[in-house]
């Protein structure tokens, strides 16, 4: 049997499962990935990840023995001393779920676990864009707006676990009304479910815009893609949207700045596909909005691994000390 030790990750969402065996310095080897099929209940979805986690050693064929953790990336709320997950909103009828216990069990590996906005701060950090800085914000940008937040080289996560919660920071008091409960959050302003109702109701006001034909005429359909090909197409309206969701952006990354004083932003999703029509607004309201103007601006640039985060930030808690 080989001395070698290896990582295993698990990424837990509430569409797909995604498995990946690395070495130990984070190196991917193998990885695959399973629908999660939520809506079957708790029971199905830790089957699932049980079967996933045994496939990856199989088909990568390496004993349990010879992984050194398991790193575990998962929807909240988790609490990452004991491994127990507690209701995630995208996992129906979960309850309490000692995932940790579970998996020791089963394979008799440690198990280190970090909610996913985390795990993927943790990935951008050890392997992307956040390579070589010690201060570092990640924000995550599709249904919700989440974050995860870097210091001195390690993820923050606050006195009970809640730090990151960027997208909840309140612009407008008067705003539209957030997810959460409350208005004017910066989720309500320019999270991909706030982009998709803004451009709706932009089409409405200007029939003639680009966005309705690259919809095929379906309002369903309205949503971050098609803004980011109507605007450039040069689709004025379009334009005008990223120009409106970059000053809200860097309004909220200023107010940020302003209490961490990160070197860098990472921003993931709708910003990697969007590029300079979100992230030009952006800097110029980070710069109109930060404090202390006599220290260098942060760096704000787009997420670099892509589709593959999910993998990277399991590998990331795993290897995270």
């Amino acid at each position: 049997m080989s001395a070698k030790k290896y990582l295993l990750g698990i990424d837990i969402g509430g569409t797909k499962l995604a498995g990946a065996l690395a070495d130990s310095e984070g190196r991917l080897l193998h990885k695959m990935r399973h629908p999660t099929e939520a809506h079957q209940g708790s029971q199905h979805v830790l089957d699932g990840i049980i079967c996933l986690a045994q496939e990856v050693l199989t088909q990568a064929n390496i004993a349990s023995s010879d992984v050194s953790c398991i790193g575990v990336s998962c929807p909240g709320p988790v609490d990452c001393e004991t491994g127990i997950m507690y209701s995630p909103p995208n996992l129906p009828g979960w309850g309490e779920v000692p995932l940790a216990e579970i998996l020791q069990r089963e394979f008799g590996i440690p198990a280190r676990f970090e909610n996913d906005a985390n795990a993927a701060a943790l990935a951008e950090h050890k392997f992307g864009a956040g390579v070589g800085y010690k201060n570092m914000v990640y924000l995550t940008m599709s249904t919700g707006i989440g974050g995860g937040i870097i210091i001195d080289g390690r993820i923050y996560r606050g006195a009970h676990g809640s730090a990151g919660e960027v997208g909840h920071q309140t612009l407008m008091p008067d705003g539209p009304l957030c997810g959460c409960g409350k208005r004017g959050c910066l989720e309500a302003l320019c999270s991909g479910t706030a982009l998709s109702r803004i451009i709706q109701g932009e089409v409405e006001r200007h029939p003639e815009s680009l966005m309705l034909k690259l919809a095929d005429g379906q309002a369903e359909k309205l949503a971050p893609p098609v803004l980011v090909a109507a605007a450039k197409a040069g689709d004025e309206t379009a334009l005008e949207i990223w120009e409106t969701a970059g000053y809200h952006l860097g309004w909220g990354l200023a107010n940020l700045a302003n209490i961490l004083d990160p070197e860098i932003f990472i921003l993931g999703t709708i910003a990697i596909k969007a590029g300079e029509l979100l992230l030009k607004p952006t800097r110029q309201a980070l710069n109109k909005f930060i404090f202390n103007r006599h220290i260098p601006l942060p760096d704000l640039v787009p997420a670099r691994l892509g589709d593959e985060i999910g993998e990277y930030g399991a590998i990331a808690v795993a290897l995270a000390t």
